[in-house]
């Protein structure tokens, strides 16, 4: 990404993914197994570029303080692509025609070779129609105003490239979250990848036209936690919705090894719906206290805007003393507030009684917004009241005004 940007990154895995698609056209007319593995092997190469530019382009392009739920929303689509997979699947590529292996032995090597041939064939259409449609997602980001942002390359060569390796690694968070994702992506392909040979092993004589409904109830509740994971994100912190919904996916996976029957394959199903937010979870608690190594931190802040404002503390060494230690440790209902209001970063320096803040805001914050949810709660009107003993409002403000928005006047460049 350093090389070509994300948006690049993306445009590049589309038309992988595209190239690989059309591979299986051939692969179908030679029905050579190692030709159908080439054709997913650049399918997968392309997914990986969308993997690794779509995901940080998606937290940079707005408030980082909403970047986990709009990641998980973004994500949802993909679960939405794999509930149409099985339905297509299952309706133009699994002919429902299957033979057992006596009837099979028993087939000549004309009948043997059409029957082969037809199954094969099968995968022509679906498939380049696939690659069609990657091709028109190409050419619509390609057309779209969106910003072509590029990561900075580490300065020093290798030397320079080991030592933000050890900087960044240095993060026991980001160490967790990168053995967490790589087994719960084992996990999740695992599971869903088996899930139509599960149920027939688990429920002997199952076609699998009858199994592949199964796969899709599978991702169906993958779809829905997704879904419904993004609006619970507003109410529950990442780690302890990822922690709940780890905890079930076990339970099911427990039910599925110990039970026998049709109940396992339910509970395999079920496994979708909680696998659903553990990436965007697992990402989520893999960021914290990653500050200014997350990616595109420039290009973010340019789309932010600034505020400076000012206000003037009582003339009382004790009560200054005693302001400075209320806001080591503010109150968390206030920096939840913060935060809710879009204020993505928030400074407050002093200068013997005069204080002076920055704000950095997202695009959708507005001081009116900001007054009006204050107004609303009680533990910020208790906290401002509290406040108010030690601040001092500056000549001109009206009745119950404190913080005064300042006026810029210079800009180096400007």
């Amino acid at each position: 990404m350093e090389k070509i940007g994300y948006k690049k990154g993306i445009l590049a895995g589309l038309f992988l993914c595209a190239a690989g698609a059309v591979l299986f056209l051939p692969a179908s007319s030679s029905r050579v197994y190692g030709f159908f593995l080439f054709a997913l092997f650049v399918m997968a190469c392309g997914q990986i570029f969308l993997e690794v530019a779509a995901n940080p382009y998606v937290t940079i392009l707005g408030p980082l303080t909403s970047a986990e739920r709009r990641l998980n929303f973004a994500q949802s689509f993909n679960a939405v692509g794999a509930v149409l997979s099985p339905i297509l699947g299952r309706t133009f590529i699994l002919t429902g025609v299957e033979y057992q292996p006596a009837q099979i032995a028993a087939m000549s090597a004309a009948q043997l070779g059409a029957y082969r041939a037809a199954e094969a064939s099968t995968v022509k259409g679906p498939y380049l129609i696939i690659a069609g449609i990657f091709v028109v997602v190409a050419v619509l980001i390609q057309l779209a105003h969106l910003p072509d942002v590029m990561e900075t390359a580490v300065g020093g060569g290798a030397a320079g490239m080991e030592k933000s390796a050890e900087r960044v690694l240095s993060h026991a968070h980001l160490v967790k979250g990168v053995i967490a994702q790589f087994f719960y992506v084992g996990a999740q392909v695992g599971v869903a990848s088996f899930v139509i040979r599960y149920a027939q092993f688990s429920v002997p004589g199952t076609t699998a036209k009858v199994a592949a409904l199964y796969l899709l109830l599978h991702q169906v509740g993958f779809m829905a936690g997704r879904f419904i994971g993004s609006a619970l994100m507003k109410k529950v912190a990442a780690p302890g919705l990822l922690s709940l919904f780890a905890g079930a996916s076990l339970v099911c996976a427990t039910v599925a090894l110990l039970a026998t029957g049709v109940i396992p394959v339910w509970a395999v199903v079920f496994i979708g719906f909680f696998h659903s937010i553990r990436s965007s979870g697992i990402q989520a608690c893999g960021r914290t206290g990653l500050g200014k190594h997350l990616p595109g931190k420039r290009e973010r802040a340019a789309m932010s805007r600034r505020y400076c404002l000012t206000l003037d503390l009582q003339d009382d060494a004790e009560l200054i003393a005693e302001y400075k230690r209320y806001h080591q440790k503010i109150w968390p209902e206030i920096t939840e507030s913060i935060k809710e209001a879009e204020i993505e970063d928030l400074e407050i320096y002093l200068h013997g009684t005069r204080m002076f803040m920055i704000m950095e805001v997202g695009e959708n914050f507005s001081f009116e917004k900001k007054a009006e949810a204050d107004r609303k709660n009680l533990k910020v009107q208790e906290w401002e009241n509290l406040m108010w003993k030690f601040q001092k409002a500056l000549p001109g403000t009206r009745p119950g005004e404190k913080w005064l928005l300042m006026e810029r006047i210079f800009k180096l460049g400007n």
